[in-house]
């Protein structure tokens, strides 16, 4: 059994999903908003989310809290995002996908998760 966590991001806030395994639902485990006033001026926010975020990803990825990762991000995001993983993180990142679904209901990232699944035993197959 595997276990996913979905990080849908964008460069002010963050959800963090789990599944559990590929037949089971999404369930949530915790928001994230990002504090948008930065001491080091414009811009820097979305890049130190991103490291914020990228932080607590291998901390759980070091400490064995997911086995699979998915990234679903902004396109100006997720680049932030991807540099910011560390190494015990990138190597569990599954997907990576350039779309900003932070105020999608459960079921369309369920939906989501469903397709990747799907595309990944297809490829297994072939």
């Amino acid at each position: 059994m595997r276990n996913y966590w979905i990080l849908v991001a964008d460069g002010e806030r963050a959800r963090l999903l789990s599944r559990s395994n590929e037949n089971s639902g999404v369930a949530l485990l915790r928001d994230f908003i990002s504090q948008s006033e930065s001491s080091t001026g414009a811009g820097e926010a979305p890049r130190t989310f991103a490291a914020n975020l990228g932080s607590l990803l291998e901390e759980a990825a070091v400490r064995h809290g997911f086995q699979r990762l998915v990234l679903v991000a902004a396109d100006d995001f997720l680049p932030l995002l991807s540099a910011a993983l560390g190494p015990v993180s990138t190597h569990r990142l599954a997907w990576s996908v350039s779309r900003n679904m932070t105020g999608a209901k459960l079921s369309r990232l369920e939906a989501l998760l469903d397709e990747l699944l799907g595309a990944s035993a297809v490829g297994a197959a072939s």
